[in-house]
């Protein structure tokens, strides 16, 4: 997990401000542990895919991210 991390690092196109935090789960589990901590704590949030096919604004989040970048596959 970043702290304010800059998403126009993990977007195709380079552009994205920053967002209050940013969750890279690297399995099922962490992804299952990552959503049940953000459901509880009531912020708003928005999954981001592997950033290709994403414009993201340069504007602060004040929110959680998840990026699903390193889930490449799953069984």
């Amino acid at each position: 997990m970043s702290i304010d991390p800059k998403l126009k690092d993990f977007a195709y196109y380079k552009t994205g401000g920053r967002c209050e935090k940013l969750y890279q789960p690297r399995s099922i589990e962490e992804l299952q542990d990552y959503m049940a901590e953000i459901g509880a704590s009531k912020v708003p949030y928005f999954i981001l895919g592997g950033g290709t096919n994403s414009l993201v604004l340069d504007d602060f989040y004040p929110g959680r991210v998840v990026s699903l970048a390193h889930l490449n596959h799953w069984e």
